[in-house]
């Protein structure tokens, strides 16, 4: 395999290998501030030190997962709030 072991599932390990278990730490959501209060349209972010990147979900659906946004992405995004120029 040409993979290394941290990079393949357990299906696809050789025999007296292990794969190195993940470093990467538990994502922290927060509900956004203009989220409504009564639970409709909320969308909650964390931040991916890691990568830099950050992490949005919709708070009513945590188990559907969440997308991934490159840390340059995101603070173009930002910024493009900030400004009104969306």
């Amino acid at each position: 395999m040409d993979l290394p072991p941290s990079d393949r599932g357990p299906d696809q390990l050789l025999e007296g290998e292990e794969a190195e278990a993940a470093s990467v730490s538990p994502l922290r959501f927060h509900k956004s501030s203009l989220s409504s209060s009564h639970g409709q349209n909320c969308v909650e972010v964390a931040t991916i030190p890691e990568e830099p990147a950050a992490a949005m979900r919709d708070s009513q659906n945590p188990h559907l997962g969440h997308l991934v946004i490159p840390g340059r992405e995101w603070a173009a995004f930002l910024d493009a709030v900030r400004t009104n120029a969306l």
